[in-house]
């Protein structure tokens, strides 16, 4: 018999982890099979918020120190996410922190209000002749289709009354196929499907 020294209570040594290697082994624990479930238990998630907490910690002192390494993050996470387009047109990364830290001060970055690295040919993948850091607004503009887009996808004129300005994402839409769109989606209601009866598709 042998007392836990969590719950002060005599139980017998097969209620014991017993150490199979080391210097300790044959020595049965000083805390009883429940015991330590529960201290194990209970530490786990604290464990975790102390080890994140840490690891937030020094990645924000390394980015004081290595400002330019969140934007190689960045260009990291958008070639290598399969669901976002990068990927999909098959752009890859050629870039390395001494390739991005090269780049910081051949272009002045850090006289930029926010920087950002831009792709000189839109085509092309993040190598050190096609990369460039420049400000984020105009990025933007160099890159925005919205203002070059006159028509929607289905022909529509984006005129004055047929433009309605999404709140949210600040983005244009027909208003045309934005009632059809409604128009579709009442009719699926309607008869609880996700396909629109065949019999009403003229209608719209």
């Amino acid at each position: 018999m042998k007392q836990c020294y969590k719950c002060k209570q005599e139980k017998p040594f097969s209620e014991f982890y017993q150490c199979k290697s080391g210097v300790n082994k044959g020595v049965f624990s000083s805390y009883c099979k429940k015991c330590t479930y529960l201290y194990v238990k209970g530490n786990r998630s604290g464990r975790r918020k102390r080890c994140n907490e840490q690891s937030l910690k020094h990645y924000y002192k390394k980015i004081k120190k290595q400002p330019w390494y969140i934007h190689l993050n960045y260009i990291r996470s958008r070639v290598s996410n399969k669901d976002k387009s990068y990927y999909k047109k098959g752009i890859k990364n050629f870039l390395n922190t001494e390739d991005i830290k090269l780049l910081w001060f051949r272009d002045k970055a850090y006289l930029l209000d926010k920087p950002s690295v831009d792709r000189k040919d839109n085509k092309g993948n993040y190598t050190l002749e096609n990369c460039q850091f420049i400000e984020l607004v105009k990025h933007r503009e160099k890159h925005n289709r919205e203002k070059i887009k006159t028509h929607c996808i289905n022909g529509h004129e984006f005129s004055p009354d047929n433009t309605y300005v999404n709140f949210v994402s600040r983005r244009r839409q027909c208003k045309i196929c934005r009632k059809k769109s409604k128009q579709k989606f009442n009719l699926r209601r309607k008869h609880g499907t996700n396909k629109v009866p065949k019999s009403n598709c003229k209608k719209l």
